[in-house]
């Protein structure tokens, strides 16, 4: 006679708690979870922790490329943004600016 397990998984936010299936030989098996933080890194680590992104510094005047955009020419300057010239088009570009670089 096949027992059913009578546990039901539990959704925690995003994350299924514990989900439980009882085999036909009467074993339980749990599915592991993952953890919703990242991990801190390890002093004694052979392995390097991830850098810092450092967020490019832009002056007026200063010549850019965009991946998307092209080449253009930074017209104003933000704390969180930045307005590109891209001569058919302006286009303010908010940080941090990964699709541009400084020429």
């Amino acid at each position: 006679m096949a027992r059913t397990s009578t546990e039901k998984p539990v959704q925690v936010g995003t994350f299924w708690s514990r989900i439980r299936h009882l085999t036909p030989h009467g074993v339980i098996l749990e599915a592991m979870t993952t953890s919703p933080r990242p991990r801190r890194h390890l002093a004694g680590s052979p392995f390097q922790p991830d850098p810092e992104p450092t967020i490019e510094q832009y002056a007026v005047a200063d010549m850019v490329s965009h991946d998307a955009y092209g080449m253009g020419r930074v017209t104003t300057v933000e704390s969180a943004a930045v307005t590109v010239d891209f001569g058919s088009q302006t286009v303010r570009i908010p940080s941090p600016f990964h699709k541009m670089s400084k020429l």
